[in-house]
This record gives C-alpha cells, sequence and structure tokens, in this order.
C-alpha cells in the first residue's frame, strides 16, 4: 500500500502541482455551518457532539459528508465516556478488609480504551490532535463571519 494521495492545496504550496496529474472531478462538498446532534446518538455521544462540532465548523472544516463519520466518532467517545463513568465507581470493591480489582469491571475498562482508541483514529482525519492539524489547509474565514456557499448560487 503506497502513501496517501496529497490534497491540491498542500501540492500547490510545495509548488510540486501538476494540472496533468489533477483530479478535476475531485468533489467538493458543501461546508457546513449550524449541525444539530444527530437524534440516533446516545446521551453521552450528543455531548461529544456537542464540544467537537461547533469547533469544526468554526475552522470550516466540516462538510455535509462529515456528518455520519462525526456521528460515529461522537459515539465512540460517547461509550468511552460512559464505560469509564461505570468503571470509575465499581472498578474496586472491598473484600476481607482488602481492596481488590473487579475483574468484570476491568474488561469494562479495557473496552472503554478500545472505544477511545477509534475515537482518536477518527478525530485524526478531522485534525484533532496537533501532528495531523498539521497537514490540514484551511484558508482564512472572512472577518464578518463564516461564508454562506449556496449564497453564490
Amino acid at each position: 500500500m503506497g502513501r496517501p494521495q496529497l490534497p491540491d492545496g498542500v501540492k500547490k504550496d510545495k509548488g510540486t502541482y501538476r494540472k496533468d496529474r489533477a483530479n478535476g472531478d475531485a468533489p467538493k462538498p458543501a461546508l457546513v455551518l449550524h449541525a444539530e446532534a444527530p437524534e440516533y446518538l446516545s446521551d453521552y455521544a450528543k455531548k461529544a457532539w456537542e464540544s467537537i462540532i461547533p469547533e469544526l465548523i468554526r475552522v470550516r472544516i466540516f462538510t455535509e459528508l462529515d456528518v455520519v463519520v462525526a456521528g460515529t466518532m461522537c459515539e465512540e467517545l460517547g461509550r468511552y465516556w460512559e464505560l469509564m463513568e461505570l468503571t470509575r465507581k465499581k472498578l474496586y470493591k472491598i473484600v476481607q478488609n482488602k481492596i481488590v480489582v473487579d475483574h468484570d469491571m476491568y474488561k469494562l475498562e479495557k473496552m472503554a480504551k478500545e472505544h477511545l482508541v477509534a475515537f482518536e483514529k477518527m478525530a485524526g482525519k478531522f485534525g484533532m490532535n496537533p501532528s495531523d492539524r498539521q497537514r490540514l489547509i484551511v484558508k482564512e474565514a472572512p472577518k464578518d463571519g463564516p461564508v454562506d456557499p449556496m449564497a453564490a448560487l
């Protein structure tokens, strides 16, 4: 498997862009200016949505095609939060005056961490960590707020 293709914006910045190799038919999905959390999300996932998605909209990288993936990403983070809350309360128990680990809760904690790994993979695609953010190219938003892509039509 080869390297992922660089976006045209990166190639233009590096001076390696060639029009004959560019995909002129690449999709240009519409930016989302406001997004409510989908109904199917759990309560924890909706909290994740409300804490993440407004910032993705603000920096102008959230499009119509991202809604389902973002919902899945928020669901993974929500499951992590939910399982960690559950295990935090019941991971340890006292048996014969000794603190012992409840192995069922330990398994849940391990499962929670798997959800966190899945979240981190998807979050990287949105540039939600410092190293992945360096790969994104986002043009500055106009000073008077976000642009409605449909206004030009």
